[in-house]
């Protein structure tokens, strides 16, 4: 270390890789001498990092597992480790098998102008441990490297202790479904918690952070919901079978209301709400949203803006830790009751019912327009966009 040459690194804005391994950030690797080793080279390894990023970036290349007979303590007749890979399969999210979906494990990511290093797993069976970080990257505003977590025990539970799961950002965002059918498993109060301490840190108007969450659990409130629901299902069903589109603000339904009330509403509209796990029902102090539009000739969309992102953030958070819900708006339309039947102050507006549970199927392919055909250049009658 001390033979580094550090002018001619820092005038080429060089690079520093020290080769670590597995045991370099986790047990079970090797035994106690082995382990104790490769842990030394993570510290340098975060040191150097911090010491010389911006102009030298650090890391260290951790190789997976591999099957060999080294034995630690039992090299010297003193352990009972039997193998090197003993208790670390558990811990590999891969098991050994190359995917081209990378999987991270993240200890201490960072970016340091622009450029990305993170602590994890490939999909290739190596793990790279080390990251670039200094005060220079603090007082630049550079926001760690974003990861979404699940933490899994050994036997799959979800939200336990045990080993550290982890699914990238666009993957959650590509395959975050609405989810209706739910198999009945317990969402615990933990797990709902991690997943709110997460979605809080969406954006809202002037960080006003006005959204506040109900969790019903009873199952009298949620059939009381279910008959809140009805009213504002069967006019959406109605005009949907009609062919207009279903309580929109523009055009007029040509419905009567005994049409309306005729109308049957299927069960997977309602049963959510009784074979979820939990329902949150998301409220916004309407005191603390900036609502721009007020005085504009048509319906209100800017205080949204202040309470769908964390709703948003519910969704993707209940999908990292292996769970899944929908958001729900036809209650909305009985919204006084709603606010009597939970005791919600009258500044505050209904936003959404979100029911989360487990989901039936995990779906993991979603069809969306094309990017081309929701984004235009420079104008509306610009070209469309694309690359």
């Amino acid at each position: 270390m001390s033979a580094l040459p550090l002018d001619d690194l820092i005038a080429t804005r060089g690079s520093v890789i020290l080769t670590g391994s597995f045991a370099s950030s986790n047990a079970a690797g090797g035994g106690v001498l082995y382990t104790a080793s490769k842990h030394a080279v993570l510290g340098p390894v975060r040191q150097l990092a911090y010491e010389l990023a911006p102009d030298v970036r650090v890391n260290g290349v951790a190789p997976g597992v591999a099957a060999t007979r080294l034995r630690g303590l039992t090299t010297l007749g003193r352990g009972i480790t039997e193998s090197v890979l003993d208790g670390t399969e558990l811990a590999l999210p891969l098991r050994g098998s190359p995917r081209r979906q990378r999987l991270c494990r993240r200890l201490h990511p960072a970016r340091v102008r622009g450029r990305k290093c993170d602590d994890g797993f490939h999909g290739d069976g190596r793990q790279r441990v080390g990251h670039s970080r200094d005060r220079q990257a603090r007082r630049s505003g550079w926001a760690p490297t974003p990861r979404l977590r699940r933490t899994t025990s050994p036997q799959g539970a979800v939200g336990q202790e045990g080993t550290e799961d982890t699914m990238e950002l666009y993957d959650v965002m590509r395959t975050t479904a609405a989810v209706r059918d739910f198999t009945g498993d317990p969402l615990s109060d933990e797990v709902l918690h991690t997943i709110l301490d997460n979605a809080r840190f969406a954006p809202s108007g002037g960080n006003r952070q006005g959204t506040e969450i109900v969790v019903v659990r009873e199952r009298a409130t949620r059939e009381a919901l279910v008959e809140l629901t009805l009213p504002g299902a069967r006019r959406y069903m109605a005009q949907r079978q009609a062919g207009e589109g279903p309580w929109n603000s523009v055009e007029p339904t040509s419905l009567t209301a005994a049409e309306i009330a005729s109308t049957d509403v299927p069960d997977s509209m309602t049963a959510p709400l009784l074979n979820a796990s939990v329902v949150p029902v998301v409220c916004v102090d309407l005191r603390l949203v900036a609502s721009l539009d007020r005085e504009l000739d048509r319906i209100g969309v800017i205080s949204g803006a202040s309470v769908y992102p964390p709703v948003w953030n519910i969704l993707l958070a209940a999908r990292n830790e292996g769970f899944g819900g929908t958001i729900t708006t036809m209650a909305v339309a009985e919204e006084p009751r709603i606010k009597r039947l939970l005791g919600i102050p009258e500044a505050y507006a209904v936003a959404c019912v979100v029911p989360l549970g487990k989901p039936v199927k995990q779906v993991t392919r979603l069809t969306r327009v094309a990017v081309s055909e929701l984004a235009r250049r420079e104008r509306w009658d610009g070209e469309r966009f694309g690359v």
